[in-house]
This record gives C-alpha cells, structure tokens and sequence, in this order.
C-alpha cells in the first residue's frame, strides 16, 4: 500500500552505526597519515584535530554553518608548524574518506527493510558531515543508495543541523510537504529540534546509538519515539502505523 508520507533519514545511528568506536578509528587513521606524510606525532596531531573539531562545533551553534575539513586541517597542520601544501591536505582528506568508507556500513536489517520501504514512500538522506563523498560512497557500496529520491550531505549546503537552511535544501529539492514528511535521527538536538523548527514530523530512533541519550523533561507531543531496534524496524515496515497515530509516549 502506498503511503503519503515521505520519510528521510540521517545517516549516522539512523541507517549506518556511528558511535565513538567508528570516529575513534577514523580520527585514528588521519593521524596516522598526518605522522607518515608531515611527520607530526599521531597523539598531537590527534589532540589538536579533536581541539579543533570542538572549537567548530561551537562556532556552528552559533553560525549554522557545517565546518570545512580543509580549513581545520589546515590549521592543525599550521600548529604544527607545516604549511598547508596542496598535496599534503589532499592526501590526508583522501585517507578520512577511505577510512569512513572501510569503517562505517549501514546496518544490514535496515539496509534490507528499505527496498520494501522505498516502494511504499519516497525516501531521502539529510545527513551532517563535514565530507559529502564518503557518505555517498557507503549507501553505494551497501545497495541502497538508489532508493532514496535526494541524498544531501551538509557539506553540500554549506549549513548543518538543526539549522532550518540545511532542512530547506531537501524540502526544494524534492518540492516536500513538510506536514507529510517525516524525519528520522538519533540525537534529539540536532535532529528532532531541527526537524520541528522545519516544520517536519520527528522520528527519534537510538537503536543504534550507544550510549543512549537522555530523554528530554517534556519532549514535543508530535515526536515519535523508536527505542528499540524492534520498534525502529517496524516502523520501516509500517510507517503510517507510527506516523498517523495520536501522539504517545
């Protein structure tokens, strides 16, 4: 049965596991190369990446703006007194898309509920991350890429959530009905706020997700919660049974 709803996905803990076991190995493997190409220690290197990626997580609360993976890494490698020569800041971004690409997979109950899904609603991908290509190249690579309708990386926008200017740029490009569409992620600030202030209904799964979040005091009445992996797989079973019921804990 066809279903009005079109229903989009965050990538990470959404429809591929992304815990500190896969950042921890990525970051872990950019180091690495930085110590074999630069010569700079892998544990400064990884402290100042980890520095770095902080301060522009703060600058994003405030800017809305996705940060630039070139851009911090050019001032890691400026701490370490090495300039930011092309080929060098090439070969370090080349190694984080390969590393995410070896580490990261979608989960394969999802992945193999999706096809059953996409034939009943259109779907999309609106994922934060500060590289568009490894996201693309996993959801290739696992077979469910061309389900969805619009894959969009915040890379690509120039915006991350929960800023409403990364929602919009699927909303225009899939011409969406916010009021029948539905947003899927794991972490409450980013992708259920967000997804609220862009007029669409949130879906807040962590059935992949570890540790699990704490629950908000007074969570929004229109947010539909998916706690277990059960729950969140029959959901993409039956998402219409989740969607157009009244409002639950």
């Amino acid at each position: 049965m066809k279903s009005s709803w079109t229903i989009i996905f965050d990538f990470g803990n959404t429809l591929a596991p992304f815990n500190e076991r896969e950042a921890e190995a990525i970051t872990a493997d950019i180091a690495a190369c930085a110590e074999r190409r630069a010569g700079i220690g892998a544990a400064s290197f990884t402290a100042s990446w980890l520095a770095e990626r902080d301060a522009d997580f703060r600058r994003s609360a405030v800017s809305g703006e996705e940060h630039d993976f070139g851009a911090r890494l050019s001032r890691v490698l400026a701490g370490a007194g090495r300039a930011p020569e092309p080929a060098l800041c090439a070969e370090i971004e080349a190694c984080a898309v390969e590393s995410f690409v070896r580490h990261v997979r979608v989960d394969a109950e999802i992945g193999a509920a999706l096809p059953a899904l996409a034939a009943r609603c259109r779907l999309g991908v609106l994922s934060n991350y500060l590289l568009s290509e490894p996201i693309h190249r996993v959801l290739a690579r696992d077979g469910v890429h061309g389900l969805f309708a619009k894959v969009i990386v915040s890379k690509e926008t120039g915006f991350a959530k929960p800023d409403p200017r990364c929602f919009d740029a699927i909303v225009r490009a899939l011409a969406l009905q916010r009021e029948r569409t539905a947003y899927v992620g794991d972490d409450y600030r980013i992708d259920v706020e967000g997804a609220l202030r862009a007029g669409l209904r949130p879906v807040w799964t962590w059935a992949l997700r570890t540790p699990l979040p704490a629950e908000p005091d007074t969570p929004h009445a229109a947010v539909r919660r998916l706690r277990t992996r059960g729950e969140y797989l029959r959901f993409l079973g039956d998402p219409d049974a989740v969607l157009d019921a009244a409002a639950s804990s």
